[in-house]
C-alpha cells in the first residue's frame, strides 16, 4: 500500500484488489487507472487499485482518542428524546443539528460555556459529529466546514456503530 497526495487530495494505491476491500470505512470512491492517469507520480504497476479517502471521516479510533480531550469537541447532534433513551460517547456535548449553525455562530463564548460546559471550539479545534447512523452528522459537519471549522468531521457509524464496537471490545 502507498500514500499519495495530489492537490490536496488524499489517496491510497494498493496493487491487490484484495488490499482495496480492507481499506474501512473512509472509502469514498474508487477506480481502477492507469499509472499514467496519475500525473507526477512515480508509479511504474501496470494497474492499481486507486481510493479516494474523505478526509473529513472520523474513526471509531479517532473518537475513542477524543474522549475526555479538551481540543477535541465530540457533537451528538440526535434530539435529546434519542439520547435519554439510548445514551451517548463519554464527554460528548449535545447541539441538535438543527441548532448548530445557531451555536457555532452566534452564541457567545461564556454562553456556550454556560450550557455546555466547555469552553467554546475555535475554526481550529477539532469537532467530531455524530448521530444514530450518519444522516445528520453529515449535515452538521458540513455547516460547520462552511462556517470555517475546517477540522470538522463526522462519525458515520453514529451511535449505533460507537455502541456496538463497545459491546464487543467489552465482551472480549
Amino acid at each position: 500500500m502507498m500514500r499519495y497526495r495530489r492537490n490536496g487530495v488524499a489517496f491510497i494505491i494498493n496493487q491487490f484488489q484484495n488490499n482495496f476491500c480492507k481499506q474501512g470505512p473512509n472509502i469514498v470512491k474508487a477506480n481502477i487507472v492507469q499509472s499514467s492517469q496519475i500525473n507526477g507520480s512515480n508509479l511504474t504497476i501496470k494497474q492499481n487499485y486507486v481510493t479516494k479517502i474523505d478526509e473529513h471521516l472520523a474513526t471509531y479510533e479517532e473518537v475513542a482518542k477524543s474522549v475526555n480531550k479538551p481540543k477535541k469537541i465530540i457533537v451528538d447532534v440526535r434530539n435529546q428524546d434519542e439520547i435519554k433513551t439510548t445514551g451517548q460517547i463519554p464527554s460528548s456535548i449535545n447541539i441538535p443539528v438543527k441548532n448548530i449553525q445557531e451555536v457555532l455562530e452566534s452564541m457567545s463564548e461564556a454562553e456556550f460555556q454556560r450550557k455546555y460546559h466547555r469552553r467554546k471550539p475555535s475554526q481550529s479545534d477539532e469537532l467530531i459529529f455524530y448521530c444514530k447512523s450518519g444522516k445528520r452528522a453529515t449535515e452538521a459537519t458540513n455547516v460547520a466546514l462552511k462556517l470555517g471549522y475546517y477540522k470538522s468531521k463526522k462519525y458515520l457509524p453514529g451511535w449505533d456503530g460507537w455502541n456496538e464496537k463497545n459491546k464487543s471490545y467489552k465482551n472480549t
